[in-house]
């Protein structure tokens, strides 16, 4: 059979590769998938995720901050608890670094835009007992 194919959705192709390559537990190659993902389709949600989960699982808790903040500046179609998802994993980049108001003030803003942000509640008990340490 000769199989011509006219569409191939290259943002969905660096998904579906960074997807396997971070389930083999291949963080950097993952990393790389999606970060080629995102130069063709900058503004995909799932790709902007799947990356921030990427640094985080590569433990590069200084990229995640900046990547964030430079999506999310130009992103204008993500629903508030998405925004507040990756806000709180600011906060949690943040307190990897030892920066604690910066997590605190990330929660905040999270739970101001998903006030039931399960994930900035997170950020916030550990700030608190971070906190309670010292």
């Amino acid at each position: 059979a000769n199989f011509v194919l006219t569409n191939l959705h290259h943002a969905e192709l660096a998904y579906a590769v960074g997807w396997i390559q971070y389930e083999m537990k291949d963080f950097a190659g993952a990393k790389a998938s999606y970060a080629k993902g995102l130069a063709i389709a900058p503004n995909q949600h799932d790709l902007a995720k799947e990356y921030v989960a990427t640094l985080l699982s590569l433990s590069a808790y200084g990229e995640m901050a900046p990547f964030i903040d430079k999506f999310l500046a130009g992103d204008r179609d993500m629903d508030g608890p998405g925004r507040a998802n990756l806000i709180a994993a600011k906060g949690i980049a943040f307190i990897a670094l030892g920066d604690l108001p910066g997590a605190a003030n990330a929660a905040s803003q999270a739970k101001a835009l998903d006030p039931g942000n399960e994930y900035a509640a997170l950020v916030l008990n550990l700030v608190a007992q971070k906190q309670e340490a010292n």
